[in-house]
């Protein structure tokens, strides 16, 4: 609660952002908001769960996050 928030230069790596669809404590708009931190590349996933949606999804995350960095970096 006490974190303030500045803004810093763009990293110039792609951001890929996930989030668990029952996580009441974030949003669409909340995720998205990282976007703005780099200038390359975002994407943004959800996935069944709450705020620890990698214990229920945990194969499917792997999955998808070994794609994205493939996508990003190659391979």
């Amino acid at each position: 609660q006490s974190f303030q928030y500045t803004r810093q230069i763009p990293l110039t790596a792609p951001i890929h952002c996930f989030g668990g669809k029952s996580d009441t404590t974030i949003n669409t708009a909340s995720l998205s908001a990282w976007r703005q931190e780099s200038s390359q590349l975002f994407t943004l996933g959800w996935f069944e769960g709450g705020h620890f949606f990698l214990r229920q999804s945990e194969a499917w995350f792997l999955q998808v996050l070994t794609k994205r960095l493939l996508e990003s970096y190659g391979g």
